[in-house]
């Protein structure tokens, strides 16, 4: 029987939607993001729709509950007429319900915590404490709350446990009803939801009651009496009015309520008096603390009650994150730094790794081995955070956190020499950019507006596309393009509420003018301006239209549509070192797959030559593998192979390895090209371009020679285009439209285009219209800084390209979008690269060489990138090694593996 794709998804693949920092009822809280986000989702085709969302922290905001000089600008910042946790939970709901509908129901939903949430769970540990300390009352308020909360609940079910009894009856005669089996959906999430909120308060009350023992273990025995006497006569006073009130009638359900808080107080009080002096002597000692410094949030309270406190602080808050998703759908609220989950793509299984902020440097390369995520990721697991038996066995983990000011996304060995791949992504903020900053602007210093000053911002979502078979991609969808989105939304929203406003009647509804009506109504108002307006209800509306909001919740300064917008296709390459261990059946590969994707532009972005290597003359010229042939054939032999089928593949790895020894530096341009005229004359023919931009390999040899790769690269193209031509006017011109394009190619600026330079080439060149940073290296100082050149404000660049480091690498930030190519030199055999202590050694899944193939929109009047899609297009993904190449290949590594201890230990 064939398997069920994961999500419902038609095709194997296996999708994660990334949120961070959503800054939840704020002032700085996106709806545009919200709105747009869910938008996208109910557009996109099933196959892309999310299996995993992601949202790492700013749900709820940090809400002191008193004002002080470290948090009146924390409350400063929370949005108008919200005056607790619950109210902010309220906003956000409809906003999460309409995010979470548009997900597949078999979408796991993660709700990563941050230190805004711990934040708020404290306020309600100082709150618990010094009610425990110094107000009884209030605990006892408490209980009644959660009381009634029960036996509100238990009403609810059993009325809707009739409704779907009738429901269920009604299907047994007619299966195929729609209305009733959309009623008996509805019901299932009445009943989950009722059962959830009464369990939590079940449990809540068990707390409180414990913590109201211990509260009187501070009371005389007399007081205890006293107490005892006043409930047991208002358990008197409400038996006398029980009689003079008819059932089922509000004021019933009302004295019902009254009892069992009553009765809940006696019980406990008569607990507590039969063994009243077990707490005489801890009453004692805790009569010299009752100063309670509320500055520094200090409750003081005692051993035994800290457990109680904190597990109820706990339930409190995780009830409020609950109500904020709407509870319709199962939520895993992540509490932990870190945690690892497996999942899969079809048959092809990996590691999620999530975590809100495991003090990640992303994009940051040290000579030390690895980059600082893997780096963190192998501390974790030697201090048993993480299972490194759980990550190692599987070929894939990803990586997934937040807590930064700007997305960013790379791929590399899990560890230097480890088969298994490592995908990282740091992704940035969905709040407003805008909003953050005028926040700032005023004065408000909070750490989220600090972020202002630290560096570009960005704003936006995260797709990671897991294929079964294909290649990873990463899709970021900026701000910009969500409100764009929200747009199209609006003009939706916007008919819909025209008809409604049409039939809408007044309801007459008296309104009352008390404090707490009037605080109802806000908190109403602000919750209806969080809900579209076809999810209004009717007197939600009528509020509205009174109150003069209306227009705000369709209508946008900006009802233009984006004009201008530019969609760029680019395949990059870089660092083939033709001659030297570079790895041209790859490129082979590389150059069928960019061709099926019809790229409009392609950039060799540098060392694609390599030169004569005179400052490294001590380096092994020739792949490893062609050093041991007989090393090889012994390896074969092992494996059971014929002696003809020994001595094919034997010919199939010297002929590969040939192309790994050194050319001569004239050869090598041509070389390189050979592999590449069928994508370029590809590329050209479709009008596009072709750029080349200096690496530091080729032009470091012999310097007096003056050489330089783009320009060399650059004029083997152009000759090769001018003799097409020539070949063409000699046949009589055959094909008059390749024959334009080409001379269209060689006549036009930017469409044959090199960037040359002393070592590394690097200028900014505008592509269809677009700026864009193209370089060898980018960045000055520090190699791996991608965001360096930007912050130095160097270049007004949209995009920015760049190789030499050997590793995949994707930043965005300030609308603009940074990217690293990977190699296609076979670091594994090159000693010299060896000697490197960074990342750049390949593995058996090529988890490090390969091409990347680019498609973005860009906003060609504004200057920013809206979406982008980046796809690291592998050498895991262009060769499929069997596993008799595999095995083959892996007894080699441990030949090498043996012989590099030997040589340390002489």
């Amino acid at each position: 029987m064939e398997e069920k794709p994961v999500g419902g998804n038609p095709k194997r693949k296996f999708n994660i939607l990334v949120l961070s920092d959503i800054g939840g009822a704020t002032k700085y809280m996106s709806d545009d993001n919200l709105i747009g986000m869910a938008q996208y989702l109910r557009n996109i085709p099933p196959e892309d729709k999310p299996n995993m969302l992601v949202i790492n922290g700013g749900i709820l905001p940090f809400f002191p509950q008193r004002g002080s000089n470290r948090s009146n600008d924390y409350l400063d910042v929370i949005m108008e007429n919200l005056q607790y946790i619950r109210d902010t939970a309220a906003v956000m709901k409809p906003h999460l319900e309409r995010l979470v509908a548009q997900t597949p129901e078999d979408c796991k939903i993660i709700y990563i915590t941050s230190e805004s949430d711990q934040r708020n769970i404290d306020e309600y540990i100082r709150d618990l404490g010094l009610d425990f300390k110094f107000h009884r009352e209030r605990i006892e308020d408490r209980m009644g709350e959660e009381i009634e909360l029960i036996a509100g609940r238990k009403a609810i079910i059993n009325a809707v446990e009739h409704s779907k009894a009738a429901a269920e009856q009604q299907i047994a005669h007619n299966p195929n009803n729609k209305r009733i089996l959309e009623e008996l959906k509805n019901i299932e999430i009445k009943l989950k939801v009722n059962t959830e909120e009464r369990t939590e308060a079940e449990h809540r009350l068990e707390l409180l009651n414990s913590l109201y023992l211990l509260t009187l273990s501070n009371l005389e025995e007399e007081q205890i009496k006293k107490t005892l006497e006043e409930k047991i006569e208002a358990e008197k006073a409400v038996s006398e009015e029980f009689k003079t009130v008819e059932k089922d009638t509000a004021k019933y359900e009302e004295l019902v309520s009254r009892a069992k808080k009553i009765a809940n107080s006696i019980r406990l009080l008569n607990n507590r008096l039969a063994d009243v002096r077990e707490g005489n002597e801890k009453a004692s000692k805790d009569k010299e603390n009752k100063q309670v410094d509320i500055f520094v949030h200090n409750a003081i309270t005692s051993r035994g009650s800290h457990s109680i406190i904190n597990e109820l602080a706990h339930s409190y808050y995780m009830t409020e994150l609950r109500n904020a998703f709407g509870r319709k759908r199962d939520i895993t609220i992540q509490s932990e730094k870190v945690s690892l989950e497996e999942h899969n793509s079809g048959a092809f299984t990996f590691n999620v790794i999530t975590s809100n902020d495991p003090s990640v440097i992303m994009g940051t390369r040290k000579r030390q081995s690895n980059n600082l995520p893997a780096n963190r990721l192998e501390i974790l697991t030697v201090n048993g955070v993480l299972d490194k038996k759980a990550l190692e066995a599987k070929l894939l983990n990803i990586f997934v956190t937040g807590k930064h000011e700007f997305t960013s996304f790379s791929i590399e060995p899990l560890k230097n020499g480890s088969p298994s791949e490592l995908v990282l992504l740091s992704q940035g903020p969905f709040w407003s950019t805008k909003g953050l900053a005028s926040m700032w602007n005023a004065g408000i210093n909070t750490k989220d507006t600090q972020a202002v000053e630290k560096g570009y911002l960005s704003s936006g979502a995260s797709f990671l596309r897991i294929p079964e078979s294909e290649p990873i991609e990463h899709e970021i969808l900026s701000d910009r393009y969500l409100y764009e989105k929200r747009k199209e939304n609006d003009r939706e929203e916007s008919r819909k509420l025209k008809r409604r406003l049409r039939s809408l009647k007044n309801s007459g509804k008296k309104q009352n003018n008390d404090e707490a009506s009037l605080r109802r109504k806000e908190l109403d108002l602000a919750v209806a301006m969080s809900k579209r307006p076809s999810e209004l209800k009717d007197h939600e509306l009528s509020d509205i239209a009174s109150s003069g909001n209306l227009e705000k919740m369709t209508a946008r300064k900006d009802e233009k549509p984006l004009h201008g917008i530019i969609n760029l296709k680019i395949a990059a390459f870089s660092d083939v070192h033709v001659g030297n261990h570079s790895k041209l059946k790859l490129l082979d590969a590389a150059v069928s797959d960019a061709i099926k994707r019809q790229p409009n532009v392609i950039v060799l972005d540098g060392d694609m030559l390599e030169g004569l290597l005179n400052y490294y003359a001590v380096v092994t010229r020739y792949g490893n593998t062609a050093d041991f042939p007989q090393k090889y054939e012994s390896a074969l032999k092992r494996m059971g192979f014929s002696e003809a089928e020994v001595y094919k593949k034997m010919s199939e790895m010297l002929r590969e390895s040939i192309g790994k020894s050194i050319h001569n530096i004239d050869e090598q341009p041509e070389i390189l090209l050979s592999h590449m005229w069928k994508l370029i004359d590809d590329v050209i023919l479709r009008g596009g371009a072709v750029i080349s931009v200096s690496g530091n390999h080729y032009n470091n040899t012999h310097r007096e020679w003056r050489n330089d790769e783009s320009t060399n690269v650059v004029s083997h193209i152009k000759a090769h285009l001018r003799g097409y031509l020539e070949i063409s006017e000699a046949s009589g011109i055959p094909d008059k439209k390749a024959y334009e394009m080409v001379k269209k190619a060689l006549e036009t600026d930017n469409r044959i285009m090199g960037i040359g330079g002393s070592e590394f080439g690097a200028d900014q060149i505008r592509i269809d219209g677009i700026e864009t940073m193209a370089s060898h290296e980018l960045g000055t100082g520090n190699p791996g800084s991608m965001l360096g050149f930007v912050e130095k404000k160097r270049t007004n660049a949209v995009l920015h390209i760049a190789g030499h480091d050997h590793v995949c690498q994707v930043a965005t930030a300030g609308g603009e979008l940074m990217i690293k190519i990977p190699s296609m030199q076979d670091a594994e055999d090159n000693p010299f690269l060896k000697r490197i202590q960074i990342p750049i050694g390949t593995t058996p899944l090529g988890s490090v060489n390969g091409y990347t193939f680019m498609d973005f929109d860009v906003d060609g009047n504004a200057g920013e990138v809206l979406r982008s899609k980046v796809i690291p297009v592998l050498e895991r993904d262009l060769i499929t090694e069997d596993k008799v190449d595999r095995g083959v290949r892996n007894m080699l590594r441990d030949v090498h593996t043996e012989r590099a201890k030997k040589s340390k230990t002489r």
